[in-house]
């Protein structure tokens, strides 16, 4: 799910048959990863056994990228509608365990990203929700300790499909690129957890 781009380069030909010849084609398709977790998005297709993903990658003989329409007057119509709504329904209060979730281990922070550890509830949650939800809390420690120069902090993830760790290294390699990131301890964490040395 690192993948924010899928680009393609082809070269059209047939095998031991005479052909018209035709330019190498390039098509680059922007990627929402948030489908690899969403059943509904496999499809059936004639080339594979199981359901798949597919892109288009031509249409009508030539090289397709799908370019989204934009209209304008729908974009600010949307905008108000849901700044409207967004006024309309109360959010429901999201409660942190502050004391479970943040402990120090001497000179070291740790933090427990496992969703149980910061709502007390994960009803009416998505799986986005809840990693939003990780990653907000991610930031909120790693923002209080900017200014602690030396600050060891373990973020405690969990091993499962990798998800969230993935979302904690981009963080990291894009918002926090200068600090310094290693595996936390094996033996006290197993391979369920990300060390940050704040620079």
């Amino acid at each position: 799910n690192q993948m924010g781009r899928v680009a393609v380069q082809y070269l059209a030909f047939k095998r031991d048959k005479c052909f018209e010849q035709k330019q190498p084609a390039f098509v680059e398709h922007k990627f929402d990863t948030t489908k690899f977790f969403k059943l509904h998005c496999y499809r059936d297709n004639m080339y594979f056994d199981s359901p798949v993903i597919a892109l288009d990658i031509v249409r009508d003989d030539k090289p397709y990228t799908e370019q989204p329409v934009i209209n304008p007057e729908q974009v600010e119509r949307d905008l108000k509608h849901k700044i409207r709504a967004d006024r309309q329904v109360r959010k429901p209060v999201v409660k942190r365990r502050e004391k479970r979730s943040e402990r120090r281990n001497g000179e070291i922070i740790e933090v427990d990203l496992h969703i149980t550890e910061l709502v007390d509830t994960i009803r009416g949650l998505s799986n986005a929700d809840m990693l939003n939800l990780q990653i907000d809390e991610f930031r909120r420690v790693m923002d209080m300790n900017l200014r602690n120069h030396g600050q060891k902090i373990v973020f405690i993830h969990g091993k499962g499909e990798g998800v969230l760790r993935q979302a904690i290294i981009k963080e990291l390699a894009y918002r926090y690129k200068e600090h310094r990131v290693q595996d936390a301890s094996f033996q006290e964490y197993g391979y369920g957890a990300t060390q940050v040395t704040i620079k």
